[in-house]
């Protein structure tokens, strides 16, 4: 006799500051993004008094939730012997399972965030068990036995306001080319040797979405640049500031912009370290830090399409220098730079 007990895990990640055209966005992978519903959430929950993730969102209402559904398992195939009893090997696939579907869902969050501008939070991941019975699919929040539930174990902060003016807007004209965008973002994900030399830049961007304070996100965003494009520990701010206006910066003017810009965030940096008041100017530029992250955004995005074609040398920090000197070294590195930049129209 077999006895057959199908379920599937679920990962649901709320997110704040993210907008959009349409109620429900499918994405390929088994992904799909929802306008928040409490009252859809609560039906689905089938222990209403006994769910922390329930209780997350009633307190902190998101915009939207992704949610990344993974099939585990249709038959247990238990036979009348018990000889074929699969319940060690369940295991160990349900934990690589929710092993997988969390780490999908946080490269759908990396590659929202570098694919559009704007700032873009994200609450405790769901980690639900959903199964079909006589009343439809119901949902139970996983928990390890003599533990909190699941849900807690992957909070990346408490977000703020929701409606925010810095939100990350993805149209439904603009899903084919994320789509084409995360393709081509995957293999870079999906590399942990190439993802590894970008770990310190990329934590520092994520946590830039997730700090609530102003100074912080600076602070966080000025770590990401620095850790991606020095090497050297002098005339750091001179450094930073051409080489991150000769990679982005289009033509003269527009490179003497960025690199007034990038000067003025860093010494802003250097004020709010040292605890210095900041003066009038400073002030402004502080309110501005979303234009930062769009420049650590945009090059985050040009060096990774760097790495992915295997520019990364010897004398490559040496070119990035050598760029304000040469057009046609800035041009070849610009354009090596560009893969992934251009996929957005909207760039």
């Amino acid at each position: 006799m077999k006895t057959n007990s199908g379920f599937d895990l679920v990962v649901v990640m709320p997110l704040y500051g993210f907008k959009t055209d349409k109620e429900r966005i499918p994405l390929s992978g088994g992904f799909r993004i929802e306008k928040y519903d409490f009252d859809q959430i609560d039906r689905m929950l089938a222990e209403p008094g006994d769910s922390s993730f329930r209780s997350f969102l009633t307190l902190f209402p998101p915009d939207f939730l992704v949610w990344v559904e993974n099939q585990v398992h249709k038959s247990t195939g238990v036979t009348e012997n018990g000889i074929e009893d699969p319940s060690e090997s369940l295991g160990r696939l349900m934990v690589q399972r929710f092993g997988q579907a969390i780490d999908a869902a946080e490269n759908l969050l990396i590659s929202l965030r570098l694919f559009r501008p704007g700032r873009l939070e994200r609450g405790p991941l769901g980690i639900l068990m959903s199964r079909v019975g006589r009343e439809g699919r119901t949902y139970i929040e996983a928990q390890v036995e003599g533990t909190r539930p699941l849900s807690w174990m992957a909070v990346e902060g408490l977000p703020g306001r929701s409606q925010r003016a810095d939100q990350l807007e993805l149209k439904e004209e603009l899903v084919p080319s994320f789509e084409k965008f995360r393709h081509k973002l995957g293999r870079f994900l999906q590399d942990q040797k190439l993802r590894k030399s970008f770990a310190v830049p990329l934590s520092y961007f994520n946590k830039s979405h997730s700090n609530d304070w102003a100074a912080g996100q600076l602070l966080d965003l000025v770590v990401s640049l620095e850790s991606i494009l020095l090497q050297e520990q002098d005339e750091l701010t001179f450094r930073l500031a051409l080489r991150v206006a000769n990679l982005l910066g289009r033509d003269e003017e527009r490179r003497k912009q960025i690199y007034r810009e990038i000067k003025g965030f860093y010494d802003v940096r250097s004020q709010v370290i040292h605890g210095d008041v900041l003066k009038d100017k400073q002030e402004l530029l502080l309110n501005e830090v979303g234009k930062l992250r769009e420049y650590v955004r945009q090059l985050l995005l040009a060096m990774i399409s760097l790495a992915l074609k295997k520019k990364f040398d010897s004398d490559f920090y040496r070119s990035l220098d050598e760029m304000c000197l040469d057009d046609a070294t800035r041009k070849k590195i610009q354009a090596d730079a560009s893969g992934l930049l251009h996929i957005d129209p909207a760039n």
